[in-house]
Order: structure tokens, then C-alpha cells, then sequence
């Protein structure tokens, strides 16, 4: 299913009028960096209801600027990058598209049906951690946040069971 096509985009402007939320998360690039930076994503759609993080859309303001189609990854190149640092990895899917004559690149994260997956090694950049070992990350509004109580946890299993 192609996500970004399905935004609100205004074709003179390539202003965005979609949101980030509990589902949807916009990078304006895509490199290695910014891949590991988005593992807490992964595991927060993961965790609670799916989403998509779409590359080529900037923040503030929210435009399509696309991306360089010769840094998009394969999928097993992200796996691999997933594997490293959540167990167990969330299923996923990348999926290339062209809006309005840029490319977009979306990885599509589906709703874990297990147990929570969690962070397997501390993950850190520019000497600053961004995801803790051991921790549960889960979606909240736009923001993927840690899940540090049991209520947290039970919010997961809920959010489970009514999807």
C-alpha cells in the first residue's frame, strides 16, 4: 500500500498539510545516521499500534522535498540494522513511491503480535544515548517514548488486543 501518495499535499507548494502522530513520523533525509536514529520509531510503532516513517518530507516548515534515490536501503540492510539492536524485530516493509515527481521512501512498520520487542544494546550518537538496553519503547501522540512501568507495558498489551 503506498502511504505517502495518501497525504495531504498541496501540488503548487508541496506544503504537507499531514500531521506527525501516534502513527506517522516525517524525515527529510535518509542516510545511515538518521537510520539508526530512527530505531526507537521502529520499536514504538512495534509496540503499539504500527506506523510509517517517511523519508523526504521536512519538519518546520512540512514540505515533500524527497530524497536521493541512491541512498535508499534494502531491506536487508535494515534488517540487519534492526537485528543489532531490538529483539524481537517488528515485521516491516519499504516501499519506494514518486509524489509529485519526488521520491519518497516509507518503511512501514506493522503492530508486533508478540511480546513487546525491546532494546537490545545501548544505541548512542554523538556521544548522546538514544535508546537504553533493556528498555520497551512505545508511540505516544508523535513522540516514541521509553515504557519504564508496568503500566506502560499493560498499555502495549491493550493496544494489542483491540487492533
Amino acid at each position: 500500500m503506498l502511504i505517502a501518495s495518501k497525504l495531504n499535499i498541496e501540488a503548487q507548494t508541496f506544503r504537507v498539510r499531514s500531521r506527525e502522530s501516534k502513527t506517522i513520523e516525517f524525515k527529510s533525509k535518509i542516510d545511515k545516521n538518521i537510520l539508526r536514529k530512527c530505531i526507537k520509531t521502529v520499536a514504538g510503532f512495534g509496540n503499539t499500534s504500527g506506523g510509517s516513517i517517511i523519508f523526504g518530507i521536512s519538519d518546520s516548515p512540512r514540505n515533500l522535498v524527497g530524497i536521493d534515490g541512491n541512498q535508499v536501503p534494502d531491506q536487508a540492510e535494515v534488517d540487519d540494522l534492526l537485528e543489532k539492536h531490538l529483539s524481537p524485530v517488528p515485521d516491516f516493509d519499504i516501499i519506494s513511491e514518486t509524489v509529485f515527481g519526488r521520491e519518497v521512501l516509507t518503511i512501514q512498520v506493522r503492530k508486533y503480535s508478540m511480546p513487546p520487542n525491546f532494546k537490545i544494546a545501548d544505541l548512542s550518537f554523538e556521544n548522546k544515548v538514544l535508546m537504553h538496553r533493556g528498555c520497551v519503547y512505545m508511540r505516544r501522540a508523535e513522540k516514541s517514548i521509553p515504557g519504564r512501568n508496568r503500566r506502560n507495558y499493560e498499555s502495549i498489551k491493550l493496544s494489542r488486543r483491540s487492533g
